[in-house]
């Protein structure tokens, strides 16, 4: 099965055989395409249409910038639904209304509703909890819906929205088996997401990902503009728990923002949501700055340089794909710490020799681990990878196993990372709810 079941404890079997039917999906793997999704939103009365949306697309940072952009919406009184994939411990984590995960029931009563037009249709495990996300905030009357795109773009199950806005962050090498090898590849497919007439914003930097985006921009008469274009970023503070900046331009100036999201990486996604929060001020008053300031300090985004434990300072984060993983070692000089021990699992279609590569240099143990999913990597072999770059390792049955082992090779002074992969990371942070 291609994902856990996190549904452990729970005794109901009605429960416990839909969400097993939802996940036993995988099994049919992954297929890109908009045929079965408009045809099973068609037959669920086409939900789609029902709110307004922003959709996010992007190599990393597109959780992120979701999540923030999400927050700021819901302080400035909207009634915000926040669709973001893949989970981390919980499937509900994935369809959000006012920072309120679907609640288990619920989750389920929409599996049971859609089952009949799955199977008839043949949709795919995406299509099917997209189209239960959609049905979810229709019904619940969302005022607006920030939609984070699974894979690429173009053919992405979300790709039938009409939404308010289009935002784009990163573009780097990522998933090239669907998406192709190249960077001009990649960011053709982002920019899939781009309709006619719909602005587009941007915090993409590579210059040919942006000459990719702002032809198709053109050709579809979208209004497009980088955040650079729109504001100067200034007065940055990198802090361990804390990220301050401003970003200011001839007609208004944000300053002194403050966000939890850690890393200098993370400055473009803040900037990304705050840009965007703006442009929908234009129609939507009620997003003010107050808004943008408190919507972005207040929100909460797991799983991305997150603090778990004291004495040894323990983080988890995320990154899944060499360019995250070069940003996480950048942001690692944020802590003052004596050796770092890592503790990484991964998926086996990554690029997880670049991965490796990429965090190497900074780390003195690592604990290479499976997370409990069919795709991940054998530990055995990202343990060989490390060791060719004469890291000394070790290997742990488990994601929690090997943060346990981290813990006791570690001295107070010493770091402790787990990262790869939002399974990996998944599994640290249920054993945390658990209390272990």
């Amino acid at each position: 099965m291609g994902e856990r079941i996190p549904f452990e404890g729970r005794q109901d079997r009605r429960r416990q055989e839909l969400i097993e039917y939802l996940f036993g999906l995988h099994r049919f793997g992954m297929r890109l395409g908009l045929e079965r999704i408009e045809a099973l939103l068609a037959r669920l009365g086409e939900p789609q249409r029902r709110f307004a949306s922003v959709h996010v697309a992007g190599t990393n940072g597109k959780g992120s910038t979701a999540a923030a952009l999400a927050s700021i919406l819901r302080k400035a009184g909207l009634r915000t639904g926040l669709y973001t994939s893949p989970h981390l411990v919980r499937p509900e984590q994935r369809i959000a209304i006012d920072g309120a995960p679907i609640a288990c029931e619920e989750f389920v009563e929409l599996v049971a509703r859609v089952r009949p037009l799955v199977e008839e249709l043949g949709a795919t495990f995406f299509e099917a909890i997209t189209a239960m996300a959609f049905l979810y905030f229709a019904e619940r009357q969302v005022d607006v819906a920030v939609v984070e795109v699974g894979l690429g773009g173009r053919l992405d199950a979300t790709n039938v929205l009409r939404p308010l806005l289009s935002l784009i962050t990163s573009i780097d090498l990522d998933h090239v088996e669907h998406l192709g090898a190249t960077v001009r590849d990649i960011a053709q497919e982002k920019a899939g997401i781009i309709k006619p007439g719909v602005p587009c914003l941007t915090s993409a930097a590579h210059p040919e990902a942006l000459g990719v985006l702002r032809t198709v921009a053109a050709s579809r008469r979208a209004p497009f503009h980088t955040v650079s274009e729109l504001f100067r970023v200034t007065d940055v503070e990198l802090g361990q728990e804390v990220t301050t900046f401003s970003l200011v331009n001839e007609q208004v100036a944000f300053r002194g923002l403050r966000s939890p999201l850690v890393g200098e990486h993370q400055l473009s996604n803040c900037a990304l949501a705050v840009s965007a929060a703006h442009y929908l001020s234009r129609q939507e008053p009620r997003i003010t700055a107050s808004a943008i300031r408190t919507g972005l300090e207040g929100m909460r985004w797991p799983g991305r340089l997150q603090k778990i434990a004291e004495r040894p300072t323990t983080l988890v984060d995320v990154a899944h794909n060499p360019a995250a993983m070069r940003c996480i070692a950048s942001a690692l000089g944020l802590f003052a710490f004596r050796r770092l021990l890592v503790v990484m699992g991964v998926m086996r279609d990554k690029d997880y020799q670049a991965m490796v590569a990429a965090i190497a240099p900074v780390v003195s143990v690592a604990i290479a681990v499976a997370p409990a999913t069919s795709r991940a990597l054998p530990g055995p072999e990202l343990a060989a990878a490390f060791r060719a770059h004469g890291v000394y390792t070790h290997e742990a049955d488990s994601p929690w196993a090997g943060v346990a082992l981290a813990r006791r090779l570690a001295n107070a002074e010493d770091l402790v990372l787990c990262t790869g992969s939002h399974y990996t990371v998944g599994e640290v942070l249920a054993a945390v709810e658990q209390g272990h």
